[in-house]
């Protein structure tokens, strides 16, 4: 399966299986041995976003194809470093829609497909898929007031509806 498959974007399965390895491998490295992993992981994946869109013109499918490839890569790396994805899945929201909004206009449509790359990232690798949507929502909550939308809007049942079944 290719990032199209995924989000519509228009990157190889090459592209995207690099990218996903290379943000787990960068993610495992900021969260490796350090005390608070929920604000390394933010921190981490908002850093990643931020720096990978700057700069760029990316926008609609493809931008999102971003997004998913960079959760995907979050989720993995907690798993790696025996993590539970389902517990760190607010901060991999919260990361992702900072990271994404510092340089971009997020909107309803990130916001779902960032959550239900957060509960396919904790499928993948066998993680609580219940924990992940729990967590998606209130990062999602919490990460709204700074994207210029209320908390109803970034946990409504349209942003929380699965986009990569």
């Amino acid at each position: 399966m290719n990032a199209r498959d995924m989000s519509g974007g228009t990157r190889s399965g090459r592209q995207h299986t690099n990218f996903v390895t290379e943000t787990r491998d960068y993610i495992v490295l900021a969260i490796d041995g350090v005390g608070d992993v929920g604000k390394a992981t933010v921190d981490a994946v908002s850093g990643i976003l931020t720096h990978s869109i700057k700069g760029t013109r990316l926008a609609g499918t493809e931008l999102l194809g971003l997004v998913v490839d960079t959760i995907t890569g979050a989720a993995h790396a907690v798993a790696k470093v025996g993590g539970e994805v389902g517990g760190s899945a607010k901060s991999i929201m919260v990361g992702a829609l900072k990271g994404t909004g510092q340089v971009s206009k997020v909107g309803a449509e990130t916001v779902s497909t960032s959550a239900a790359a957060v509960v396919k990232g904790a499928s993948e690798v066998g993680g609580s898929v219940a924990e992940a949507a729990k967590g998606a929502v209130e990062g999602a909550i919490e990460a709204a007031r700074d994207l210029g939308m209320s908390a109803e809007e970034a946990a409504s049942p349209h942003c929380s509806r699965s986009r990569l079944s």
